[in-house]
C-alpha cells in the first residue's frame, strides 16, 4: 500500500497544487466582505393616540414621506422608520458626519472615497473634497452630484444597505452595512442610526412644544 502511494503522489501533489490555485482566484475574484449589524427598539406610536403629531408631519414631509394624520400608524412606525434611515437627508448626513480615523478627523464620504479609490475614476473629484465641518448649504454642484452618487450606490443595492424588521410583533428594526472595509462599514451603520436618533430627538421636541 504505501509503494502504491508513492507512485500516485505525483498526482496527489498535482491536485493540491490545482486545489491550492483555484481557491486563490476564487480569494481575489471574491474578496472577503464584512457586515456591521445594528438592532435597536423604537416607540411605534398610534397617531390617533398621539396628540400634537402635526408638528411632527411637517418634518417628515421635508423628507419626502407623506404620512396622513388620519392613518392608522404613527411617523415612528417600522416603515415610516425604515423610509427614513434611506433618505437621501440622514443617509447625507451621516456621510458628513465627522468621524477619526487613526487619530486623524475627516468624514465618512471622504473615508469612502479613499478606500474605494474614487479619485482615479472620477474626473470630477480631483478638485473636491468633503473634510471636516462641511456646511452642506454651500455645496457647489460637482460635490452635490458626487454625494447623490455615493447615496445611490449604497441605497439601492440591498446587498449594500438593508434594513428590516425580524418579527412583525415587535418595534425592532435591523441596519445591515456590508463592505469590503470593516471600518466603513461598522462607522456608517452606527453613525446612521445616530441619526435617526436626532431625527426622533427633534421630533418629540417639535411635538412638545406644539402640544404646549
Amino acid at each position: 500500500k504505501i509503494s502504491y502511494l508513492k507512485t500516485k503522489s505525483k498526482y496527489y501533489f498535482i491536485l493540491v497544487s490545482i486545489c491550492a490555485f483555484v481557491s486563490y482566484m476564487l480569494a481575489n475574484y471574491n474578496p472577503i466582505k464584512y457586515k456591521a449589524t445594528l438592532t435597536f427598539a423604537f416607540e411605534d406610536e398610534s397617531s390617533s393616540g398621539s396628540g400634537g403629531l402635526s408638528g411632527a408631519l411637517g418634518i417628515a414631509s421635508s423628507l419626502g414621506i407623506g404620512i396622513s394624520p388620519g392613518g392608522g400608524s404613527g411617523i415612528f412606525s417600522p416603515a415610516n422608520i425604515t423610509e427614513l434611515l434611506k433618505s437621501r437627508l440622514l443617509v447625507e448626513k451621516t456621510l458628513l458626519r465627522t468621524i477619526l480615523i487613526n487619530n486623524d478627523s475627516t468624514t465618512l464620504v471622504e473615508y469612502y472615497i479613499k478606500i474605494n479609490d474614487l479619485k482615479k475614476n472620477w474626473q470630477n473629484l480631483k478638485d473636491v473634497n468633503f473634510k471636516k465641518n462641511i456646511d452642506r448649504s454651500r455645496f457647489n454642484k460637482s460635490q452635490d452630484s458626487i454625494l447623490q452618487t455615493i447615496y445611490l450606490n449604497l441605497t439601492s443595492n440591498e446587498n449594500i444597505f438593508n434594513i428590516y424588521q425580524k418579527d412583525k410583533r415587535f418595534s425592532i428594526l435591523t441596519i445591515e452595512i456590508t463592505s469590503e472595509n470593516e471600518i466603513f462599514a461598522k462607522l456608517f451603520c452606527e453613525n446612521l442610526a445616530r441619526e435617526v436618533s436626532d431625527f426622533y430627538t427633534a421630533t418629540k421636541i417639535k411635538k412638545a412644544k406644539t402640544n404646549y
